[in-house]
């Protein structure tokens, strides 16, 4: 059972790395090919940890933010009431 788990694992991988791109098949007269596109792996992971870098940050600031407003709820309403207006 477990080798079956493992074995279904590697073909979805191969699946979904194959629907983005990062692997392609070709099949010829005497042979086939598998691809691998490291260059796009590479760019795609980079653009993956600079989108999570900004999710960290945001969520970081409006952690900070809420913090701030538990620790003096006197001065978030003030701001909070002068930015709707």
């Amino acid at each position: 059972m477990q080798s079956f788990t493992v074995i279904l694992l590697i073909i979805v991988a191969m699946l979904a790395m194959a629907i983005v791109g990062w692997i392609s098949f070709a099949t010829f007269e005497d042979g086939a090919t598998i691809t691998i596109n490291t260059k796009e792996m590479q760019e795609d992971t980079e653009a993956a940890i600079d989108k999570s870098e900004e999710f960290v940050e945001k969520a970081a600031r409006k952690g900070r933010k809420l913090i701030n407003q538990s620790n003096h709820p006197e001065s978030s309403q003030t701001e909070s009431d002068t930015s709707i207006h």
